[in-house]
């Protein structure tokens, strides 16, 4: 009897659920633009609206492929890491903000400006960073799943009767 493999769609339901939440904070975002009052003063970037559309448009692609491979996906560790550090860098801009009030609370402001590049720079770095190493767990994780998988050959049956080897 050959053991069926398990489905591990763990990774796609988290990344799916970030691809909504994504999805809901892009529509907010885009939302706030759009109102009347602020439209005549404020207008879009096209960066930003780029960036609004790109971020839940790569997590859905990512759910589209991690259903693709639930059954093939036997390294779970590579999907976790992926996972885990693509929702720590999407947590990034919120982590800015609690270091921009954290140094308001507790901090003069003389030196305001030069802590905001700080912490923007900061934040800018460990954003790509660790979006470049989760999406490096996800290429390997992807190699891994589509490899062939290395045939294991087994030597001849041994015989039984010791006296076969020495008449043969």
């Amino acid at each position: 009897m050959a053991m069926s493999k398990k489905k591990f769609a763990a990774p796609f339901w988290f990344m799916l659920i970030l691809g909504f939440i994504a999805s809901c904070m892009s529509g907010y975002a885009w939302y706030l633009y759009s109102l009347e009052p602020l439209s005549l003063k404020y207008s879009m970037l096209p960066q930003v609206q780029i960036r609004l559309f790109l971020m839940p448009a790569i997590i859905f692609v990512e759910v589209i492929m991690y259903w693709m491979i639930r059954k093939r996906n036997i390294y779970r560790r590579a999907s976790w890491s992926h996972v885990l550090l693509f929702a720590f860098a999407f947590l990034t801009p919120f982590l800015k903000s609690l270091l921009f009030v954290f140094y308001d609370n507790f901090t003069p402001t003389s030196d305001m400006n030069s802590y905001i590049r700080f912490v923007s720079l900061g934040q800018i770095c460990i954003f790509w960073g660790v979006m470049v190493l989760a999406h490096i767990f996800f290429v390997r994780l992807f190699v891994k799943a589509f490899s062939k998988q290395a045939v294991i050959q087994q030597d001849a049956a041994e015989s039984e009767n010791m006296l076969d080897d020495v008449l043969s």
